[in-house]
Order: structure tokens, then sequence, then C-alpha cells
């Protein structure tokens, strides 16, 4: 991640809600989705969701990004990709860079890069992806405690300027 870019902002008002979700529609995530703007002040932001009868508002690019992520209580995160495969997306890096609590889905790849429930919120359901979102909201000491721990480790371990390092090290071994 590139902390320069990817840090934490002043939140705006306009853009508290509990639940914030930033993406396209993928047929894995309509449901969760539509149960999250059912249960919780929810934000989506993306494009897609229209035909599923989900109401997004539009995109967000540069700023707009760093004060959703730290104007939201949580900020949801799917691990697949619209073909369905799992995968540890960059973004899951940035958005915790940037101070967002992140809940995202759980999985052994993620698990080599961040320690589940002390760093980032883990799910393997739609009933649990609830179940741990009404949990952080209920126990607000907890949730900071997640949030600080997921970005002093993102920017510890997983920023370009960690990172190079191990790769040229393994590149010229």
């Amino acid at each position: 991640t590139l902390p320069d870019f990817f840090h934490p902002v002043a939140p705006r008002p306009e853009m508290a809600c509990d639940v914030l979700m930033l993406g396209r529609a993928h047929a894995d995530r309509v449901e969760p989705v539509r149960a999250l703007l059912e249960r919780f002040d929810t934000h989506l932001y993306g494009e897609g969701w229209e035909p599923h009868g989900l109401p997004s508002r539009g995109t967000l690019y540069g700023d707009d990004v760093l004060a959703a992520l730290n104007s939201a209580r949580l900020t949801a995160i799917f691990a697949r990709t619209a073909a369905g495969h799992l995968l540890v997306k960059v973004g899951l890096f940035d958005f915790l860079a940037a101070g967002a609590l992140v809940v995202t889905e759980r999985f052994p790849e993620a698990e080599r890069y961040l320690e589940f429930e002390r760093e980032v919120i883990g799910f393997t359901s739609t009933a649990e992806l609830l179940e741990k979102i009404a949990h952080a909201l209920a126990h607000p000491e907890q949730a900071a405690a997640i949030r600080r721990a997921g970005r002093a480790r993102v920017l510890r371990d997983h920023t370009w300027p960690a990172v190079w390092p191990r790769v040229l090290r393994q590149v010229c071994a």
C-alpha cells in the first residue's frame, strides 16, 4: 500500500454510516449487501447494483474515498472476484492504512497477512457478517482497538518500503 495516499482524514458528517461498501455488484455480493442495507445504516457505492434493486450512491475517488472510509464505523470488503475466486485484495491493505475498520471474508490466504479478530474482522457467511457487524457496533472500544491494530500492522509490514526488500531478497537469492 502507499501510506502517502492511504491515510486517515477527517470524517465528513454527510458520509457517516454504520457500514460502507465500495465496489461493483457481483452475484455473490448481492444478497449480503441487501442484508446490510436492511439491517444497518449502510452506504453503498459502486456500479451494477441498481438492476438488483439496490441503490448505489455512485462512485467515489481520491479524498472522497478516504473521507468515506473514515466516516463509516466499518467497511465491508468481499474477497471474491467476479468469477468467484478468493483473492487477498490490495484494497484490504489500502483501506486499513487509510484508517478503516474492515470486515472481510475469512480464508487461509488472508490469514498469512492479518490476524483476524485482532487486526481485521472476519466472516464466512452472511449471518456471521451481520453478527460480527452488530457486535462491533455494540462494542466501540473493541472495534477501535481492531481498527488501530489493523492500520499499525499494514504500516509495519505491508507498505511498498516494507515489501520491496523482501521481494528483492527472494528474487536475488
